[in-house]
């Protein structure tokens, strides 16, 4: 069965974060700051029961922080998975058609 290249939860969901985190897949998550503004960061590991983000919009000086600092629950989240099976198909069928 090929793997999906990406699947978007309306909901979060703390079992596909840590499922994900353990494969050492990272999460995108959606968050609203307290301002107002919606805003994306990176779920990329976890310390006790805080999960610990980088934040694409803030440069890399901050590094890895808690979560709870933004002040805000997750709204939605998205993840990748590696799509290994898909480019198998592609490398195979490459070779056919060198073949020929």
């Amino acid at each position: 069965m090929a793997s999906r290249p990406h699947v978007y939860e309306d909901l979060a969901s703390y079992q596909l974060i840590d499922s994900n985190l353990s494969r050492g897949n990272p999460v995108i998550v959606r968050v609203r700051l307290p301002n107002g503004i919606t805003h994306f960061v990176v779920i990329a590991g976890k310390d006790g029961f805080d999960y610990l983000v980088q934040d694409p919009g803030g440069g890399s000086a901050k590094g890895l922080y808690p979560l709870r600092e933004l002040g805000s629950d997750i709204e939605a989240l998205r993840f990748y998975e590696p799509i290994a099976s898909v480019n198998s198909q592609v490398a195979t069928q490459s070779s056919v058609h060198e073949a020929h």
